[in-house]
């Protein structure tokens, strides 16, 4: 019974793992938060100056007020691009971390089913009784345990991997 509930497990965990990992929000953890508030902060100081520059045109010369006006767009445009880019770099931190996590997970639950597959290999999963008669596959179920009646440990990994893939594609499809 042992051996039926963990490749069950470990059959589940492998067909949503990327499902799993995104529904933590591990991507969120590398989101910049302090850099953007300082940049936010004098990004905001950038365009109460610009609004400054710009009311305060007829003041000064057309020459003075251009350079001012432009000077305080381009602090403007650059602290936008510093903030986009470090939305950006926290973003692909994010996803390849998910990635590693992913493929890390996904990399240790199938050396667990190999594992186990090595070392139970002889031993049935399920064992049914006289009444079943699987006779036309029973040498491919039963391989290599050879008890009668009985499902071996690769025949079902097979079946739940085929049956979690499935279930996820038609949860996907739809």
């Amino acid at each position: 019974m042992f051996l039926f509930i963990a490749i069950l497990l470990i059959c589940f965990f492998l067909t949503f793992a990327a499902d799993i990992i995104k529904l933590l929000k591990i991507s969120k953890l590398f989101a910049p938060k302090q850099h953007n508030a300082v940049l936010e902060d004098n990004l905001r100081k950038a365009r109460e100056e610009l609004e400054k520059v710009m009311n305060s045109g007829a003041d000064s010369g057309e020459y003075t007020f251009f350079i001012k006006s432009m000077r305080a767009k381009e602090k403007v445009k650059d602290l936008e691009q510093k903030i986009r880019s470090e939305r950006t770099v926290g973003q692909l931190k994010g996803a390849s971390v998910e990635i590693m996590l992913n493929y890390g997970l996904k990399t240790l639950l199938y050396l667990t089913l190999v594992i186990i597959s090595i070392r139970n290999r002889y031993n049935p999963v399920l064992v049914f009784g006289e009444q079943f008669n699987f006779q036309p596959l029973q040498g491919l179920l039963t391989f290599p345990t050879g008890v009668p009646n009985a499902v071996s440990v690769p025949v079902w990994v097979l079946s739940c991997n085929v049956t979690f893939r499935l279930i996820s594609g038609l949860i996907k499809q739809k």
